[in-house]
């Protein structure tokens, strides 16, 4: 299970950090934007990122790995107004198309993804977005791959990382019968 660490434990590390001569912190988690959900007490990612920004000697705060079903409006006001945190964001889209989306229990759609980089763009217009992909994952057709093809060159994300599904044990994706052969996966 994610823990989030308090906004004044992780102030007074930036600023050791910073004491140190560290400039950039890279704020990575398996999922970012779910900072703050386990303390119960309505704090979030846009409650923190100002918080380390304030810090002196703290030049760029860079996002990684925030899930689109948990940016907000508000963490996007942040992303654009605050000019320690970089325009910069790496969001795992994994696929677009919904029925794929729906089978990897993703909790998001092809429409909340689109509108989502619509208004990321809109507020941060030289935003860069980093992104991965999984092809091949069971039930994959043809046309759904098309469907994420089509949609990664309407995109133009600025970097794309495509992964082959590979069944994880203890994962209710491993139980489904994997039906795309790895050749084709790979191709």
């Amino acid at each position: 299970k994610q823990r989030s660490r308090g906004i004044a434990d992780l102030v007074s590390e930036t600023r050791q950090l910073a004491g140190m001569g560290v400039r950039e912190l890279n704020l990575i988690a398996q999922d970012l934007t779910h900072y703050g959900a386990d303390l119960k007490d309505g704090t979030e990612l846009h409650d923190l990122l100002p918080a380390l920004a304030d810090v002196d000697g703290i030049d760029w705060i860079r996002l990684l790995y925030c899930y689109p079903h948990n940016v907000t409006d508000k963490l996007v006001e942040v992303i654009a107004n605050n000019k320690k945190v970089l325009p910069y964001v790496d969001i795992p889209l994994q696929h677009i198309d919904n029925g794929v989306l729906m089978g990897m229990q993703r909790r998001t759609t092809e429409g909340v993804t689109r509108d989502l980089l619509t208004r990321l763009r809109s507020a941060v217009p030289e935003l860069v977005v980093r992104t991965t992909f999984i092809v091949g994952f069971p039930g994959e057709t043809e046309q759904h791959f098309e469907n994420l093809m089509e949609f990664v060159a309407e995109q133009r994300f600025d970097h794309v990382g495509v992964f082959t599904y590979s069944a994880e044990e203890g994962t209710k994706a491993a139980r489904l019968h994997d039906d795309v052969p790895q050749d084709v996966k790979e191709e």
